[in-house]
């Protein structure tokens, strides 16, 4: 590092030893080759000849620069050596031999980044826990859970204001759940602070909301958000199938399952048709069906009667006010279904028989 001021009084001296005529000198260090003398190339100096310098020995010309070795270059090549190489040498050496010790201690060193990765994440969930007043839950051999006043972890972090809501899913009722709404009140939200509450209680960290008492889950199956990739060759709608497929071939009494949306990446009839067919499959199971939450825009779902009158099901929606034409959002779940129409049908019989809908 300090190189350059080195070499900037080295060739202050050998500035005094050169011929008057000589009016400056550098002194240069060039990986493999060494310390070089390096002055200007005067207008006299024309043929290689005129090149010769007393005491100098001539290396070559590069862009009017002169370049030679001097007794104090070659002093400088013996003493020091070519330093970027002997720079590489040391550190090759040095991390032959690190890599030699840390290979000695790995099984304990990797005790120690467990141990310690372990630290951070208990430190972690306790610092959030207690600045964001989360609350211990409590959990129990019953299916089903309830949750008082629960919060998104992040999103109350984003928000300005974070309206809080209940979560109550029964052993023998409401295990159903099928959440209603406009565009951006807060259903997607709503279902995935029920997932992250759950999945932060079943780890062990204190979860947001006023009282949680969680039931026994072997599992969580979501459809929520579609990683689309072409390298995985299916299209988002085949990616959301796979995930519903997997939840229904795999979610028992004791599972908990998140649909947000499911069927708006296809024709509306077959995506509505493909939602009741499921829910239907589940109310079928009676007890024995998951703790389910879907929230949709297919409000024919319930127009249309597509799902029988069950005590397993239970209809919620995301509170909204209109005022005027602005449509005000309160973020507020409850009991019933939106009045808010996002998606409506016009059924027409043909004399055929056969019923057509289409979009309005």
């Amino acid at each position: 590092m300090g190189l350059s001021d080195f070499l900037t009084e080295v060739a202050r001296k050998e500035l005094e030893t050169l011929e008057n005529h000589i009016p400056s000198c550098c002194v240069i260090y060039i990986p493999l080759i060494g310390f070089l003398l390096s002055i200007p190339r005067l207008p006299s100096m024309v043929d290689k000849s005129d090149f010769e310098i007393e005491g100098l020995d001539f290396m070559f010309l590069s862009e009017d620069k002169l370049h030679y070795r001097s007794a104090r270059t070659k002093e400088l090549d013996s003493l020091l050596g070519d330093l970027h190489c002997e720079i590489r040498d040391q550190e090759t050496l040095i991390m032959h031999q690190l890599q030699t010790k840390i290979l000695e201690k790995s099984e304990v060193l990797n005790s120690v980044i467990e141990y310690t990765a372990h630290l951070d994440v208990l430190l972690a969930l306790a610092v959030m826990a207690r600045e964001n007043a989360y609350s211990r839950p409590r959990f129990t051999h019953r299916h089903g859970f309830h949750i008082k006043d629960g919060r998104h972890p992040l999103m109350e972090l984003c928000a300005k204001t974070f309206v809080a809501n209940p979560v109550n899913s029964g052993e023998a009722t409401r295990r159903i759940k099928i959440v209603t709404g406009p565009n951006s009140s807060g259903k997607s939200v709503y279902l995935k602070q029920v997932g992250l509450i759950v999945f932060m209680a079943l780890i062990g960290s204190y979860v947001p909301a006023s009282e949680a008492e969680i039931g026994v889950i072997d599992g969580i199956y979501t459809r929520i958000h579609s990683r689309e990739s072409v390298s995985v060759g299916l299209s988002t709608f085949m990616i959301d199938l796979n995930q519903v497929a997997k939840a229904v071939n795999n979610a028992t009494e004791r599972s908990l399952v998140l649909i947000d949306e499911f069927g708006k990446g296809t024709n509306t009839l077959d995506g509505l048709a493909l939602l009741a067919a499921v829910l239907r499959y589940w109310i079928s199971q009676g007890t024995q069906c998951p703790q389910v939450f879907v929230s949709t825009n297919f409000h024919s779902l319930m127009q249309l009667e597509l799902l029988p009158d069950t005590p397993l099901l239970e209809y919620l929606t995301m509170e909204t006010h209109q005022d005027g034409e602005e449509l005000i959002f309160f973020y507020q779940i409850k009991q019933g279904m939106s009045t808010v129409t996002c998606v409506e049908f016009r059924c027409r019989y043909e004399e055929s028989g056969l019923a057509e809908y289409s979009l309005k």
